[in-house]
């Protein structure tokens, strides 16, 4: 009898309607009814071993079909496009689901895989829009890309211990999904497995996840859940994803670069003790996100890690923080800040344009960056402890809340307008050992009328305190040796500076157009010699 039917046989005979396969045939062999576009009827008898490359592919009218367990190889596109193929279907002893083996099987509701299953293939069961429910055994490794894309009816799939690939838009579109949960041995998402799930609700990550990459699904409600043993959150996990929750569990210890950047819909996140540290950019562009709650262990939270979290009021930094990155707080909502001796490091714009009303920080050899708190207009309470050693340039400009400061004795070095235009700073007091006050630092302070300046300070920079129109008095301090060009300069209010004897270098114009000013020192003393020579009143003190 016949053994085989041979290559493209039948293909494109378009007024076939029925076929039956005698028993002896083993191979059918690529497209031998491929196009048949009225076939409706083809029955498969047991025996038949491999199905070839697009058998019956595009078969859109076939119905009626019986697929034989003794098929052990089935290839792709061997019934892809085949609409009206419905019900239930069992397969042989297969080793592999082939590319698109089913793909576009429209009106399949369910197919049962056997335990020699070893890898589904790409688009295998795409487009199979009826299809409700699959049991994948636990002998499968490996899916492919988009396997079971565009199944829009499947509510629920059972992923098997083994498998540990998985490849791109494996299950998307498919907008009746509602949990999944990931099986240990998976080591990548990749980018829009689950694009379009429009129901899913819930995602358990399993710990063995090295890489992943979810995109947005579209759901309304949708958690993230880490499990149990997860050590870190990978790079752009679920960056520009819609989120809504995510579960970290205490495990973890890191969290990578833009893990969770721009999930616009994640309103609150609790970090656990042992994350050590957030990435750059973990967080940023969260812009709903109200709260973040960091448990004691947390120690660096690096550049960007909740820059533009634009609605984020509630901030729980804990203790054991060390290091706060560049913009990491950037035009957040923060209203109270709180930082304990622990912290070494605040960044560059860490706090730039938030809205905290209330700023203390303790520290330990503190450096405070350059524009740190910037524009923070609401701060009206400032305390700055004794393990601050530097203030960066521009780091309180335009506080413009802050009444009254004391710079405690651990500042060493305050940069260039640290507290430029603080326009309400009223009352400033210079602890002991600040060993300099860089240039235009206290400029147009307008309301700026007590000054008091201790002993340490060695220099008094390039217009420390123009433009302070309140000041009346201001003495410099023992010890000092140099006032460079204009410290004093455009106070329209001041009437004395007052000069030790110690001073040795004065740069020009130090009270250019202070035009009430009079410089008071001791007779002979290099004071004098200043204002002698630069046409300055002068009064001497004993």
């Amino acid at each position: 009898g016949v053994t085989r039917i041979g290559d493209s046989a039948f293909f494109k005979c378009h007024k076939l309607e029925q076929v039956v396969i005698p028993k002896s045939v083993r191979t059918i062999e690529r497209y031998a009814f491929g196009d048949c576009q009225k076939l409706k009827k083809a029955l498969i008898p047991e025996g038949v071993k491999t199905i070839g490359e697009g058998a019956f592919g595009n078969c859109y009218e076939l119905s009626e079909f019986s697929l034989p367990k003794s098929a052990t190889k089935i290839e792709k596109l061997a019934f892809a496009n085949c609409l009206k193929i419905s019900g239930k279907i069992v397969l042989g002893n297969v080793t592999k689901i082939e590319e698109a083996t089913f793909g576009c099987c429209a009106s399949l509701t369910e197919i049962v895989l056997p335990s020699t299953v070893t890898e589904i293939g790409d688009t295998a069961f795409g487009g199979c829009q009826s299809l409700t429910q699959i049991v994948i055994p636990d002998s499968v490794k490996v899916i492919g890309d988009s396997a079971f894309t565009e199944c829009k009816n499947l509510t629920k799939v059972t992923l098997p211990k083994k498998v540990t690939s998985m490849g791109r838009y494996v299950f998307s579109f498919c907008s009746s999904l509602k949990e999944v949960y990931l099986p240990e041995g998976v080591t990548e998402i990749k980018e829009d497995d689950f694009y379009r799930c429009f129901k899913l609700t819930k995602l358990v990550i399993p710990k063995t996840v090295k890489k992943m990459k979810l995109n947005s699904c579209g759901a309304d409600t949708f958690e993230v859940v880490f499990v149990e043993g997860t050590t870190t959150i990978p790079e752009k996990a679920c960056y520009e994803s819609d989120i809504t929750k995510v579960v970290i569990p205490s495990t973890v210890t890191t969290i990578e670069t833009k893990a969770f950047a721009d999930c616009r819909q994640l309103t609150e996140i609790v970090i656990p003790g042992n994350v050590k540290t957030i990435g750059k950019s973990a967080f940023s562009g969260c812009e709903i996100m109200t709260k973040v709650t960091m448990k004691e262990g947390v120690t660096t939270i690096s550049d960007d890690a909740f820059y533009y979290c634009r609605k984020l009021e509630q901030v729980t930094i804990p203790s054991t923080v060390k290091e706060i990155g560049d913009r990491a707080f950037k035009y957040s909502k923060i209203g109270t800040l709180v930082l304990s001796k622990g912290i070494k490091s605040i960044g560059e714009e860490a706090f730039l344009y938030t809205s905290l009303t209330s700023v203390t920080i303790s520290g330990s050899d503190c450096v405070i960056g350059a524009n740190a708190f910037n524009g923070c207009t609401g701060i009206t309470k400032l305390t700055l402890g004794e393990g601050i050693k530097e203030i960066g340039t521009y780091a309180f400009a335009g506080c413009t809340g802050v009444t009254e400061l004391t710079l405690p004795k651990g500042v060493e070095f305050m940069d260039e307008y640290a507290f430029y235009k603080c326009t309400g700073l009223k009352k400033l007091v210079v602890s002991e050992n600040v060993a300099t006050i860089g240039d235009g630092v206290f400029m147009y302070c307008d309301n700026l009328a007590e000054v008091k300046l201790s002993k340490g300070i060695n220099k008094i920079g390039i217009g420390a305190f123009a433009y302070c129109d309140s000041l009346k008095i201001i003495e410099v301090p023992d010890g000092t040796t140099t006032i460079d060009i204009g410290a004093f300069a455009y106070c329209d209010n001041l009437e004395q500076v007052i000069i030790p004897s110690s001073v040795t270098n004065i740069g020009d114009a130090i009270i250019e157009y202070s035009r009430k000013a009079t410089i008071y020192g001791v007779t002979g003393s290099y004071a004098e010699t200043y204002a002698t020579e630069n046409n300055y009143n002068f009064s001497p003190i004993s």
